[in-house]
């Protein structure tokens, strides 16, 4: 009998690191009992994770290493009669295909758990390809995998049963024997005198023994125990470089190491310096502390998975050796230091050998530790950007004095910092001073830890000196602030571009300074306040903006009108959604937003997370005020938008106040009127509504519809197999007590979205888009809905904006104009939204969620997420005038912008007589000539009224949309020509192919095209089925034949050739493979070898042959077209042109 290794000998294996020689499936892996065991690992080819079992009813995952293989990581496999095999470990729970727990996460992932009894169910296993060694485990479409990091890798059911190409569907066997933990031993090993390495001497033994054919179970078992010895260990007080690997391409070779006191622990290129070194201080039970040599300060880490460097040391780690001279830091109870790609930070998660987690230590000798301390110069950074008279110590700027640091004890005194204030009046300021600070969070209450240094007092002039009354005295990287005291007097609008020009160091020594003048510029405003701000009630973390100006207050309420009401996320240490512990917050103010109420949680305690199934989450906040003063807060709790199920829902949940705000009722949820209500899209999944500011409206042609009070909530379904966001309308005619549903979708490929009132009832939707912003609109009060659009106006991050009507000539949007999640901007439109101008930055740095709403005196209050100065959001409130973003009188404003769209089509010249002559851009002649005559002269529009104006701007909009109904597309074509389209060039070499109803290509044509003309912008077209509601459009990579639809660019070749240029993802044009006829979309115009640009558009019905048509005419039955080229279904008196090209007289 075979004696027991596994408690010792697997021990040693799981210290080392290191696999061990397989038995390939193809032998058969032996059917055993637990009287009798055989035990394997199992082996993912992602990461060579071991398989692992966490106990009856935990979700198994995968581990690199484990300190007791011996329990979790031995599998038995016992053969049904079917041939199916069940997977039991040597706890004895089993691997049961059924026994699942969803994760809860974006894609809808489920882990599976072992059970204690034997399932009914057995696996199947099968080699990937013949000597691959790699095997998929299946039962039915339940298919084993090893998840990634996105999983806190799970063994998750993934692959559908039959994924033979993903790495974590393959697994390899693993036989226990004690030569194969010997050999898998030694080819782990590394030699040298590091830790985790083995000496020459020791390597040359073990392998000796091992090279002896005959050697037996108790020599091997000798001999390993002897080289796990010889592993060379970490030591206590001895200095070592910590470096990542073997590791991921972003950290390979990286050191770890201290940016400063306070700070969390980085990662980099090397450094010869004593921030870069770390020592170990015994802890007891085999546990460390971590100290780092050149701040004498510890590794510890937090609640939120982070690190920080403290004092006193408060975490012990344990290292675990991975094998191949790499070891995890593992923090007591916790997952071992991770190297973090976003901001090279050291975080804690999960991960072994070749992963971010994986580290070396390099012992550092007395040699290397020569280089002398030295000061790099000083780096700028932005200051807070919004400011109000009287207030005192606002930040200009923050600047940090740098030190490369090496192993002398160098110390450096700073005098005097020289700065350019860039004021539009200096003379604002009654002084500019300068702080140091530990910390990077310079904010009100209480959290600033700041020392002021140095003070300028009467500033009569843009350039100020200020000197350090002491020196400043540092030896690592020092943290400065510059702040004001603005004069009560200080003129609303002035603003501030503040610059570093000189800094002196040692008396008479000048740093070289780098961003001297960061990015952004502060502004004076009328009211600037942060109702919400980091540490507040000592959380660090506030998020999610919501506001609404009371102005329908009544009765014994009425001298509340003018109230500010803002809510926000409690997002504690944590900062992340749902389901995460998050408390809702309000405050509100009375004085325009100088000050504000105390914190009242709204939404959090017991019985609230009870409505939600236990979790412990609301946030996401719309406020909207109803016509009677009644306030409605809608959000949602439970878990998590992505992880929300109709079984396991997130719960639409909404409270209101009946006294302006001082008060609000318990939650009431909205779940069977989410996820009762039928869709055309089938069963919603989960919804949220757009944060911020909800709808109610007042300008209905339908005066039944005043006072619908609505917010737009992102449903998300499965459609096909795959995810679709659709924004529906959530509605109320009774102030919130019974709550609809739009009957369809207003955008397909939604997200956070905003509702607008026009000033003609019109509702808008504004839709958060990754590059352009989406829109909508709807003539019904939110029922149903048109043609969705992009606004090429408003293109910047996906991200939470919002749409505020301001009068009926204005309508502003605050969004970030910016790829990233910065520069918070409000733009204005005076035509209705169909176009926006006049950008006015609010906070250029770093910046997030807006919402506006109007004040009292009829200022813009904007809220939004202010990150420029803060390592959380400041939720910042700031009134300003219309002034700022546009002067003069808003109804010629509204008719230029009008004008403006106007002029575009009379630029593209006379227009064309008849169709016949048409040009593609063209626009009718008669439709041309009847613009141009509704537009005034300068002088006249100059002397008119605004009355007047305004009664003339919606004929010339009315002018404008005939215009473009009556664009030429296709030379000599009118738009009521169907097409098919075919392939320029062979498909397969064999010949063109059509684009069929359902956007596949077909050697035959089974449907007709229309290419109807955009009445917003021109040149843009919707490629519709003939006699159908579908258009083609863009889903991801494919062509699809949906709606609604979306608008299309439709070049001209130089040949008889077009090419499609979509408007969604990038702009890119439709591509067809002339191999096998898919579609896809290139980056440009010319394509490639195998992917053709080129499509032509066959005429199915024409109206005449006029040479240099690019259109293919079949012969079709006489159709009538009159001189305009219109359709005429039956021709009685007049002049026609028929399809063959003659002319008919009737």
């Amino acid at each position: 009998m075979k004696r027991n290794y596994s408690k010792g000998l697997l021990a040693t294996l799981a210290f080392l690191g290191c696999g061990v020689a397989q038995q390939a499936w193809a032998d058969k892996v032996v059917t055993s009992t637990a009287d009798s065991p055989k035990w394997f690992q199992i082996v993912a080819k992602r990461e060579t994770r071991l398989m692992t079992d966490n106990g009856v009813g935990q979700n198994m995952t995968g581990a690199v290493s484990t300190t007791d293989p011996a329990e979790n990581n031995k599998w038995r496999f016992e053969q049904n009669t079917d041939g199916t095999w069940v997977i039991v470990s040597q706890k004895g729970d089993y691997i049961d295909p059924a026994s699942l727990k969803s994760l809860g996460d974006t894609y809808g992932n489920s882990a599976f758990q072992t059970v204690s009894t034997k399932p009914s169910k057995g696996w199947t296993i099968n080699e990937t390809a013949s000597g691959s060694d790699y095997y998929t485990i299946a039962s039915g479409n339940a298919q084993l995998h090893q998840g990634n990091n996105g999983t806190s890798f799970c063994i998750i059911n993934y692959g559908g049963g039959s994924n033979t190409s993903d790495e974590g569907c393959l697994f390899t066997f693993k036989e226990y024997s004690i030569r194969n933990i010997a050999q898998a031993a030694y080819d782990a090993s590394i030699e040298g005198t590091n830790p985790g390495q083995t000496s020459a001497d020791a390597r040359a033994a073990f392998k000796a023994v091992l090279d002896k054919t005959n050697a037996t179970e108790s020599e091997l078992e000798a001999a390993l125990v002897t080289f796990k010895a010889a592993l060379v260990k970490v030591e206590a007080n001895k200095l070592y470089y910590i470096v990542s690997g073997p590791s991921v391409n972003y950290c390979q070779d990286k050191y770890m190491y201290s940016p400063g006191s306070g700070q969390q622990s980085k990662f980099g290129s090397k450094v010869s310096a004593p921030t870069y070194a770390w020592t170990f201080t015994d802890a007891g039970d085999g546990k460390f502390y971590m100290q780092n040599y050149g701040t004498k300060q510890y590794l510890n880490t937090t609640s939120n998975k982070n690190t920080t460097m403290a004092e006193t040391a408060s975490t012990k780690y344990t290292i675990e050796s991975l094998g191949k001279g790499a070891f995890n830091i593992k923090p007591e109870g916790n997952n071992p230091l991770h190297a973090q790609n976003d901001n090279s930070v050291i975080v804690v998660w999960a991960g072994g050998l070749n992963t971010a987690s994986a580290w070396k230590f390099v012992e550092i000798p007395e040699s290397e530790r020569t280089a002398p301390t030295t000061f790099s110069g000083v780096t700028g950074y932005p200051g807070t950007q919004t400011y109000m008279p009287g207030q005192k110590d606002q930040v200009l700027m923050k600047f940090v004095a740098s030190v490369t640091p090496g192993w002398t004890d160098d110390n450096f005194t700073a005098n005097s910092v020289t700065l350019n204030l860039g004021a539009t009046k200096a003379t604002d300021l009654e002084s500019v001073k300068v702080y140091t600070s530990a910390n990077d969070d310079f904010v009100s209450n209480g959290q600033r830890s700041a020392t002021l240094v140095g003070t300028a007092s009467a500033i009569t002039d843009n350039v100020v000196t200020v000197k350090f009354t002491d020196g400043v005295t540092f030896k690592e990287n020092q943290r400065f602030y510059v702040t004001a005291d603005i004069k009560s007097d200080a003129t609303v609008g002035n603003k501030f571009d503040v610059a570093i020009t000189n800094f002196t160091y040692n008396t008479d020594k000048t740093a070289t300074i780098t961003s001297g003048n960061p990015e952004g510029q502060g502004v004076i405003y009328k009211v600037q306040s942060a109702p919400f701000q980091p540490y507040d009630l000592g959380s660090h973390y506030w998020r999610i903006p919501a506001m609404v100006v009371l102005h329908h207050q009544q009765g014994e309420n009425a001298s509340k009108n003018g109230r500010v009401v803002t809510m926000a996320d409690n997002r504690f240490d944590h900062n992340t959604d749902l389901p995460s512990h998050i408390d809702v917050y309000e405050r509100h103010s009375d004085d325009n937003g100088a000050t504000w109420s105390t914190h009242k949680m709204v939404v959090g305690t017991e019985a609230d997370h009870a409505l939600v199934g236990g979790y412990h989450g609301f946030g996401d906040v719309s406020l909207v005020e109803c016509a009677s003063g009644k306030i409605v807060a809608i959000m949602v709790g439970g878990p998590g938008y992505f992880g929300s199920t109709p079984s396991n829902p997130i719960v639409p949940t909404i409270i209101t106040s009946t006294d302006g705000g001082d008060t609000w009722s318990t939650p009431r949820t909205l779940t069977n009127e989410l996820y009762k209500t039928t869709y055309k899209e089938g069963a919603v999944q989960g919804s949220f509504a757009g944060s911020g500011r909800g709808l109610m409206l007042q300008r209905q042609k339908d005066k039944q519809l005043n006072g619908r009070i609505m917010f737009a909530m992102s449903h998300r379904f499965i459609v096909n197999g795959k995810r679709s966001i659709q924004e529906y309308i959530i509605y109320s005619d009774d102030e919130g007590a019974t709550w609809k549903f739009s009957t369809q979708s207003a955008y397909n490929g939604g997200d956070e979205s905003k509702l607008v009132e026009l000033a003609d009832g019109t509702v808008m939707i504004s839709v958060r888009q990754s590059g352009q912003r989406g829109y909508n609109k709807s003539t019904d009060g939110g029922v149903t809905w048109g043609t969705q659009a992009k606004w090429a106006d408003i293109d910047g991050n996906a991200c939470n904006g919002d749409i505020l009507y301001v009068n009926k000539h204005v309508m502003l949007h605050s969004y970030p104009n910016d790829g990233k999640r910065k520069n918070v901007t409000i733009k204005a439109s005076f035509d209705g939204g169909k176009s926006w101008s006049n950008p006015y930055v609010v906070c250029a740095p770093s910046s997030c969620y807006s919402t506006m709403d109007v004040t009292k005196d009829g200022d813009i209050a904007i809220f939004y997420e202010d990150n420029a100065c803060s390592t959380g959001f400041v939720l910042n409130y700031v009134v300003l005038p219309t002034s700022f973003i546009y002067e003069g009188t808003p109804s010629l404003k509204a008719f230029k912008a009008v004008q403006a769209s106007a002029q575009v089509i009379l630029d593209k010249g006379a227009g064309y007589e008849t169709i016949e002559t048409a040009k593609a851009g063209e626009f009718s002649k008669a439709s041309v000539d009847a613009l141009k005559s509704l537009l005034p002269t300068a002088e006249k529009l100059a002397k008119m009224s605004d009355d007047e104006i305004d009664a003339l701007r919606p004929q010339v909009e009315a002018a404008i949309a005939t215009a473009l109904s009556t664009i030429c597309i296709v030379d000599g074509q009118s738009n009521e020509t169907t097409y098919t389209i075919s392939s320029f060039e062979n498909i397969d070499n064999a010949a063109p192919k059509y684009m069929l109803k359902n956007a596949t290509a077909g050697v035959a044509a089974d449907c007709e095209w229309s290419l109807v003309p955009s009445t917003t912008t021109i040149g843009q077209v919707y490629i519709q089925e003939k006699g159908e509601t579908n258009y083609l459009n863009r889903s991801g990579n494919t062509l699809v034949a949906t709606a609604p639809p979306q608008p299309w660019n439709i070049v001209k070749g130089d040949g008889q050739y077009w090419h499609f240029k979509s408007t969604v993802n990038g702009s890119t044009y439709l591509v067809v493979n002339l191999t096998n006829g898919t579609f896809n979309y290139w980056r440009d115009m010319a394509g490639s070898a195998t992917w053709s640009t080129k499509f032509v558009l066959n005429a199915v019905a024409t109206i005449t042959a006029i040479d240099g048509v690019d259109v293919v005419t079949p012969a079709e039955p006489t159709r009538y077209y009159d001189l305009q080229g219109r359709r005429v279904m039956n021709p009685t008196k007049g002049i026609f042109i028929t399809n063959t090209g003659r002319k008919v007289i009737k």
